[in-house]
């Protein structure tokens, strides 16, 4: 499964819902916190909406093998310009360049930024 890849593991987790309870300013009582068990390795407690289940978790061949990229560690500017730009992978040259005009433009900012 998705989540035993990695250094996670799968475990219970308890997830409160609802007021803090008590009362405020004389108006009727919050509901009380209402805890729900989740089993982290059936289910992922990412549902957003109040209503409806909560995705499972399914076997790692129904997934797209790009799932399991979104993990790798990718390497910084200075060691894709110390390659060369020549070398540089095309999937990378954006984020080459994308990296840099970052980093060009907070330079800029800080220069020109006005002194209290």
């Amino acid at each position: 499964m998705i989540a035993s890849g990695g250094p996670f593991k799968p475990s219970l987790i308890l997830l409160q819902k609802g007021g803090a309870g008590g009362k405020g300013k004389g108006g009727p009582a919050a509901p009380a916190a209402v805890a729900e068990v989740f089993d982290l390795s059936k289910v992922v407690p990412v549902n957003l909406l109040k209503e409806g289940p909560e995705p499972e978790i399914k076997p790692d061949s129904e997934y797209p093998p790009w799932v399991f990229t979104l993990t790798d560690e990718r390497p910084i500017l200075e060691d894709l310009v110390m390659k060369g730009l020549e070398n540089v992978k095309p999937a990378d040259m954006k984020r080459v360049f994308r990296l840099a005009n970052k980093r060009r433009i907070k330079a800029n900012n800080i220069a020109t930024a006005k002194t209290s």
